[in-house]
């Protein structure tokens, strides 16, 4: 069955709800010493929906919501050895367990990089946990290359 993305209302907040709840879980699960699943905004999530620089991207199989993808329009840094220009920022992202693998992260994906380029973007940025090999994974095969690495160290190792 073949996969529609759709900007996300108002009226969708009650699906990306439970998907973010599946987020959060998943994040606390792989770094439960920084992460804990959590409520999920909603206020945060009404002001991205109408956000001009942000959006909230709905991917549907059969009518039915199976992923969803934030990003928003940012711009790099304002140093001075920073080339000056608009990304995009894929804030979160997640397909649903019962769709992963059907091509529907592709879908979201293109989606978001057809968003960035009618906004004047030339170029994204994500993050993944190091622990989520499925993510990296699946990003590396799209061209998506490491930029950056965060490093963290418990005081009490």
């Amino acid at each position: 069955m073949k996969v529609e993305v759709r900007t996300a209302g108002a009226a969708d907040l009650a699906q990306i709800t439970p998907l973010y709840w599946q987020l959060f879980q998943l994040l606390a699960d792989w770094q439960p010493f920084y992460l804990r699943p959590a409520e999920p905004d909603a206020a945060f999530l009404q002001r991205t929906l109408t956000d001009p620089a942000a959006d909230i991207l709905l991917a549907e199989r059969g009518g039915e919501v199976v992923g969803f993808l934030m990003l928003q329009l940012q711009h790099t840094p304002d140093y001075t050895s920073v080339q000056p220009r608009p990304l995009v920022y894929v804030v979160d992202v997640l397909v649903a367990e019962s769709a992963r693998r059907g091509g529907v992260a592709s879908a979201l994906m293109a989606a978001a990089e057809q968003w960035g380029r009618a906004r004047g973007a030339d170029y994204m940025e994500l993050s993944a946990l190091a622990e989520n090999r499925p993510a990296r994974v699946f990003y590396m095969s799209r061209g998506w290359r490491p930029a950056a690495v965060v490093y963290r160290r418990r005081l009490d190792d």
